[in-house]
């Protein structure tokens, strides 16, 4: 959705595309690069807009359907999110993306082999997907496979090194297991790495590492 630029500038982007768009109106692609761009941004609004004109330039272009799917979750509408996944999985079979997030919103809506089925053929596509690997972990953690938690966990760590939230999820599981020490070393890295500062976990993690330590 975002290949052929390299700026990392949100704002350089958001010129960039919308240049694209005025010198060529109906060009859809820009419209999903724009949308993403806003989206990025945190704009969710702007995003949807965007999305929902390059569908309407483009009906087939699982793409945008995939970007609108981002853009819904956001803002919580779990159902049109999972719609708009299911036409980016039907119009592209083999775009990892969408089975990524529909098992995120399958989690979310408790149907945890779903999101399992999901994960599994986003792996299966995209073999080196440290995200679905992670979001695995997760949901076999919620199912009580603390086992094959760790395995997901492992992998995605070795699969992105320098990302935070496995390192939680595995902190957990080491903790779930009856391993402070394990589960220390991980919390830690997970602060490390930056994780929690923008979601409130960062003071949770330091908390547990506390709890933790009267342990050993």
């Amino acid at each position: 959705m975002r290949e052929g630029f390299k700026a990392t500038d949100r704002d350089e982007k958001l010129r960039f595309y919308s240049e694209a768009i005025r010198l060529q109106p109906k060009y859809a692609e820009a419209f999903v690069n724009r949308g993403s761009a806003h989206y990025d941004k945190g704009d969710v609004e702007r995003g949807l807009k965007d999305y929902n004109e390059a569908i309407r330039l483009k009906p087939t272009f699982a793409e945008a359907f995939y970007g609108r799917g981002l853009a819904r979750k956001a803002k919580g509408d779990l159902e049109g999110a999972f719609k708009d996944y299911n036409e980016a999985i039907r119009l592209k079979p083999d775009y990892a993306d969408p089975f990524n997030d529909r098992g995120i919103v399958r989690y979310e809506k408790g149907e945890l082999e779903g999101a399992i089925g999901d994960y599994n053929e986003a792996i299966r596509l995209k073999p080196d997907y440290a995200s679905a690997f992670y979001n695995r972990g997760i949901v076999r953690k919620a199912k009580g496979d603390l086992e094959g938690a760790l395995k997901d966990y492992n992998e995605a760590i070795r699969l992105k090194p320098d990302h935070a939230n496995p390192f939680y999820g595995r902190a957990l599981t080491w903790q779930a297991r009856d391993q402070p020490a394990a589960a220390i070393a991980d919390f830690q890295k997970y602060l490390d790495l930056g994780g929690g500062v923008k979601d409130g976990f960062k003071e949770k993690a330091e908390a547990q590492i506390r709890e933790l330590k009267k342990k050993l």
